[in-house]
């Protein structure tokens, strides 16, 4: 989701601000090109995958 946010300095400073001393922080990003679906349906399957990996409209 951070890479959805208008304001990522101020919520990388508010998750530095609530982490306990030597705590972390795990950022993970979902590649939905590499997506992969057994279908019998390929045009359902394209379909699904490419809105998929669309961007938010309104994250």
């Amino acid at each position: 989701m951070f890479h959805e946010l208008a304001d990522l300095a101020r919520a990388l400073a508010e998750v530095r601000r609530v982490l306990v001393p030597g705590g972390r922080i795990v950022l993970v990003g979902q590649d939905w090109d590499a997506l992969v679906i057994d279908s019998d349906d390929p045009d359902l399957t394209h379909t699904v995958v490419r809105a998929r990996a669309r961007p938010p409209a309104a994250p």
